[in-house]
C-alpha cells in the first residue's frame, strides 16, 4: 500500500512508495523538477552556492512551469532579486583616449 505525502516545493498530494527509503527523492518532492528545484533552494540557503548561480540553476530546469506553493516561490524571488542585485552594471563605452598629441 502507498503513503501519500505533499510535495515540499508545489504543495501538490502524491502517493510514494514506504519501500524505497529515506534517500529517495520521491519521499519529499512529487517530480525531478520539484526535487531539483527543493535542492537548489537548500543550497542557497546552507550557503552552498550563491544567488546568482542558484538563478542559473533554477533556469536550467525551467521552474518557471512548476507551479509552486507559497514558502517555495518567496524563496525562488528572494534567490532571483538577490541575484539580479549582485549582477555587476554594465559601463558605457567611452571615446577612446587620443595619444597622438601626447608625445608630439
Amino acid at each position: 500500500m502507498a503513503d501519500k505525502t505533499q510535495c515540499i516545493t508545489c504543495g501538490k498530494t502524491y502517493k510514494v512508495c514506504p519501500r524505497c527509503g529515506d534517500a529517495s527523492w520521491r519521499k519529499t518532492a512529487c517530480s525531478p523538477v520539484c526535487w531539483q528545484i527543493s535542492q537548489i533552494i537548500n543550497q542557497h540557503f546552507y550557503h552552498v552556492i550563491d544567488a546568482q548561480q542558484a538563478a542559473k540553476e533554477l533556469k536550467s530546469v525551467n521552474y518557471e512551469r512548476v507551479r509552486m506553493n507559497e514558502a517555495s516561490q518567496n524563496e525562488v524571488d528572494k534567490i532571483l532579486e538577490e541575484a539580479a542585485a549582485a549582477k555587476p552594471k554594465r559601463r558605457r563605452a567611452t571615446a577612446p583616449h587620443d595619444v597622438s598629441h601626447e608625445n608630439a
